[in-house]
């Protein structure tokens, strides 16, 4: 402190200079790091960047050892991506002829794979398990699957493969999947159809399907089958059908030959105005076909130049009974951008279904010699002129015959074929054949004549117990079920009834093969009959069941006739239509009315 009060003395005396400062203090000499590391503060940074370099030292080495760990570790980890699976073959194949692929598995990881099964398979046609069991580290395994594939040509086909496996030391199960296309390139027989590309609806319909042998051998046992569309009659053909009017068997078919099949129908109309056929060739197998070749057709369905409709009881299809009268609309229609004039409606009655004297016609004329209804511009204004567009309708109506016989092999139908003409040339058509066609036939079915009657004494079988019938004692009667079928065959036949509380079923009954069932619980009694074939009732005797039931009146039936047997019902369906028939009968009371022998104090319960 004395120093500092010296210098400021100084520095105001008059006259004081600083001449001991001669020179200055040579500061390039002074080791200033020795000064500045030797103090506290440098001492103090030198140990915090020490720590430092330590720290970062030992950070190096966690993560030079994590690295290694990992390095280690992850070069046994499984990779899925090292499971390769893949499928070899033919992708352009021959229809009819064994086809191989070849399905290669490689395990490309250092673990081994457990458990593992290859499935190989194509949609209906093939599917087939592998197990394998353990693939090794590095192991490449082939597997050869073969099939016959059948189908038309440019038919696409996809294989796949599926590989399931369990890594080393897993428990869970993998799979790998693996896809292989191809496609039907050639057929040892082709098939196609010569058809036009359009025609009109509700008029005939004639095409062709023709076959050809590419093979170089024989073809044997070859069978066609064609699909028709819903709008597709089916009328003819030049070579008989095997079955249902839509499969032909075509036999043997030698290298380089060909053959051909003509069907004649009728083309109905159709909403969408497009109709589709199908065409397959090929071997048969149980009820279905192997196809060799198929093909699709087509067709552009045009409203007809004049529409006509036959339409029984309205409806498109109907099914008709024996003596049935049918009611008939025909609809016509002007389809033509002209007007036609004196126009005419003509139906045909083919066949012998008909009850001819039975035929009634409105607003027109039946022609008995020709079998032809007919309406003109004469009885019907309709007809003399019909603008572009205009529409109407005629109707008849006729029986079918009841004592209709049939040749055998012949099914019963009803055949009508309908026209619609002008009577005069239309502007712009004159070089066209303009007319409506229509031709139906109406399936005829039979029906089941049936008959159920009581006696007592006019009876196969003997009864006994009291008559009149009295209370608390048994009397038996007999109950009579006949049945007659005058046209088809009519399958899974039942007569069916019920017998009251007061009755049982004696378990008496002709003939004794009869195949007969009584529920004691519910009273219903049955007669399972089966097939009812065709003439029965008239060709040869009617069939019959005789059985016995005992009554025994209560003190309510005093003054009454009670009921032996309820209403019975017999069903069945015709074999050929496949109308559901049935007919049925009143109950059957003590009143016996069937039996001319009972006398009437004999019919009522007494005390």
């Amino acid at each position: 402190m004395a120093n500092l009060e010296e210098l400021k003395r100084r520095l105001y005396k008059r006259g004081e200079g600083f001449l001991e400062r001669g020179r200055f203090p040579d500061l390039s000499k002074k080791d200033f790091k020795k000064e500045f590391e030797e103090s506290p503060k440098a001492q103090f940074i030198k140990k915090i960047n020490l720590r430092k370099f330590m720290n970062f030292k030992v950070l190096f080495l966690i993560l030079a050892a994590v690295v290694a760990i990992a390095l280690i570790l992850f070069s046994n980890v499984f990779d899925f991506q090292n499971i390769d699976l893949k499928i070899e073959g033919e992708k352009s194949i021959k229809s009819g002829e064994k086809v191989l692929w070849n399905v290669t598995v490689s395990n490309k990881n250092k673990k081994d794979i457990h458990e593992a099964a290859l499935v190989f398979s194509i949609p209906d046609i093939l599917r087939e398990r592998v197990n394998m069991g353990t693939l090794k580290s590095g192991e490449i395994v082939k597997h050869e699957f073969e099939s016959v594939i059948f189908g038309g040509r440019g038919k696409n086909f996809e294989a796949r493969a599926v590989f399931e496996y369990k890594p080393e030391g897993s428990s869970s199960i993998f799979a790998k999947e693996s896809l292989f296309s191809f496609v039907i390139a050639q057929s040892p027989v082709t098939v196609s159809f010569l058809m036009p590309d359009e025609a009109r609806a509700n008029g005939k319909l004639n095409f062709e399907v023709k076959y050809f042998s590419q093979s170089d051998s024989r073809l044997e046992n070859l069978f066609l089958k064609i699909d028709y569309p819903a709008n597709f009659e089916y009328k003819s053909s030049d070579k008989k059908p095997a079955e249902a009017n839509s499969l032909w068997f075509l036999g043997n078919l030698n290298s380089g030959e060909e053959g051909s099949i003509k069907v004649f129908g009728n083309l109905k109309d159709l909403v969408s105005g497009v109709s589709s056929f199908g065409v397959s060739i090929g071997f048969e197998d149980g009820d279905k076909l192997l196809i060799l070749d198929e093909s699709l057709q087509a067709i552009t369905s045009r409203s007809p130049y004049l529409g006509i409709d036959i339409l029984p009881k309205g409806e498109e299809k109907y099914i008709a009974s024996i003596g049935e009268e049918i009611p008939f609309l025909v609809n016509w229609k002007n389809n033509l951008p002209e007007t036609v004039e004196d126009a005419f409606v003509e139906v045909f009655i083919d066949g012998e279904a008909a009850d001819l004297n039975s035929i009634r016609v409105r607003d027109g004329s039946f022609i008995s010699g020709e079998k032809k209804i007919i309406w003109n511009s004469s009885s019907n204004k309709d007809f003399e002129k019909i603008s572009p567009g205009g529409s109407g309708f005629v109707g008849f109506s006729l029986k079918i015959k009841k004592d209709l016989t049939l040749k055998t092999g012949q099914k019963p139908v009803l055949k009508l074929k309908a026209y619609f003409k002008s009577g005069k040339e239309i502007p712009g058509f004159e070089s066209n054949v303009v007319f409506g066609e229509d031709e139906i036939e109406v399936p005829i079915s039979s029906i089941i004549q049936f008959s159920a009657k009581g006696f007592y004494f006019e009876s196969s079988l003997q009864n006994t117990g009291p008559l009149p019938p009295k209370v608390g004692k048994e009397t038996t009667y007999s109950i009579v079920w006949s049945l007659a079928n005058p046209l088809n065959n009519i399958k899974n036949v039942v007569v069916k009834s019920t017998l009251p509380p007061y009755s049982s079923f004696k378990e008496v009954f002709m003939p004794a093969s009869a195949d007969i069932v009584f529920d004691k619980n519910t009273g219903i009694i049955e007669w399972r009959v089966g097939t009812l074939e065709a003439g029965t009732g008239f060709l040869k005797p009617a069939l019959s069941l005789f059985f016995q039931v005992g009554v025994i009146p209560s003190t309510t039936h005093i003054g009454f006739a009670p009921q032996i047997i309820s209403a019975a019902e017999a069903t069945g369906i015709d074999s050929i239509t496949e109308k559901i028939l049935s007919a049925s009968q009143n109950e059957i009371t003590t009143d016996l009315r069937d039996d001319p022998q009972i006398d009437f104090s004999q019919k009522t319960v007494v005390e």
